[in-house]
């Protein structure tokens, strides 16, 4: 019995700016959606445009019928203050990015237009580039809610918008212990082939119909992971769910790995992170075995980092029990790093939200 299609919504952009990072989504979603509204012809090159004409990639969800309410709550939670971020904040307009009328009601194009703050022409509207990244990101944040999709993203800044709508309360300065909850990173590593761009879109859409099964059980071993560690609430189990982990989510990578021998796939790159709460006392058992809780699973690694304490959560009870709870950030190029590296991903987001959220 084949396991269940895996969907997810791309956000903030409309077009698919990077066909390497495309391709290596392609090697995880069945679908991929975006936010593309009525008479827009996205602008790609023939090999992106020829990897949508599958059916699966760059599937159109129309925003009209969703502005109206994400505007208002927008609108509400903006004026209200119900957001404490830097990032909301008016700070002076240093670049302007242009958002489709469908996607944004009438009542922030009138608030943005009468403030000075945008230009309309034609069906766009003109708004300060950090704006669109950030009401774009919420839209998506409320269309994955309803439609049950996973989201993902190319950018820590979105991802970094996208963590802060969808988790309740987030401190990014906090100390290990003073928080209930911790927003955790989940990395997977080393599952991209290193001649991904070498692949032909007919080569790619071939192995996704051929592979399907190897594919759906990697995606269900990583989103099995992270709903463990999410649900873990005994400090004595924790080791045994992360060895667990380890075997299970292993044997799926080296497994699909396996498949992409049709690719000429002979070396890994690429990792792609779940966003995750953990229980504080359970990330801390884990993270006092290895500050950065990194397995090698024979050439794919995982690790677990922690990016912010969680003061509340919107769900309480069992965690990461919808598709939309799950928000990965995709890198297609970038090797994992070592463990001593204080550069590495999980700090990088740290360092991110942190930005978002107070600087």
């Amino acid at each position: 019995m084949s396991s269940p299609t895996n969907s997810a919504l791309y956000y903030p952009q409309i077009e698919f700016s990077d066909y390497r990072w495309l391709w290596s989504a392609a090697l995880v979603w069945d679908k991929i959606y975006r936010i593309e509204p009525d008479n827009f012809t996205p602008e790609h090159p023939d090999n992106i445009k020829a990897l949508c004409d599958g059916g699966d990639i760059g599937i159109p969800i129309r925003p009209k019928e969703y502005a109206k309410t994400v505007a208002e709550e927008f609108k509400t939670h903006i004026t209200t203050g119900k957001w404490q971020a830097a990032a909301l904040e008016k700070n002076q307009v240093k670049e302007y990015a242009r958002i489709h009328q469908d996607k944004i009601d009438v009542q922030i194009r009138q608030m943005l237009i009468s403030s000075g703050r945008a230009a309309a022409h034609e069906e766009w509207l003109y708004v300060p580039a950090d704006f669109e990244k950030l009401y774009m990101t919420y839209l998506a944040t409320k269309i994955a809610a309803q439609n049950n999709l996973q989201s993902v993203s190319d950018t820590s800044g979105a991802w970094a918008g996208m963590t802060f709508f969808s988790n309740g309360r987030i401190e990014t300065e906090f100390d290990d212990h003073n928080l209930p909850f911790t927003l955790a990173a989940f990395t997977i590593a080393n599952y991209v082939p290193t001649n991904i761009t070498d692949i032909t879109p007919k080569a790619l859409l071939e192995f996704r119909v051929k592979y399907a099964d190897e594919r759906r059980n990697f995606v269900s071993a990583m989103k099995c992971a992270a709903s463990q560690l999410a649900n873990c609430h005994d400090t004595t189990v924790a080791k045994d769910v992360l060895n667990s982990i380890q075997e299970e989510v292993g044997k799926a990578a080296a497994d699909y790995k396996k498949s992409m021998g049709i690719l000429n796939a002979k070396a890994f790159v690429g990792c792609a992170t779940i966003t995750l709460p953990m229980t504080t006392p359970i990330l801390g058992k884990l993270l006092a075995v290895d500050p950065l809780v990194a397995g090698i699973l024979g050439t794919t690694v995982l690790a677990i980092r922690a990016v912010a304490g969680v003061a509340s959560l919107k769900q309480q009870g069992k965690r990461l029990t919808h598709e939309s709870e799950y928000s990965y950030l995709v890198h297609a190029e970038r090797a994992f790093p070592k463990t001593t590296d204080h550069a590495d991903l999980p700090w990088r987001l740290r360092y991110d939200l942190n930005e978002f959220i107070n600087d």
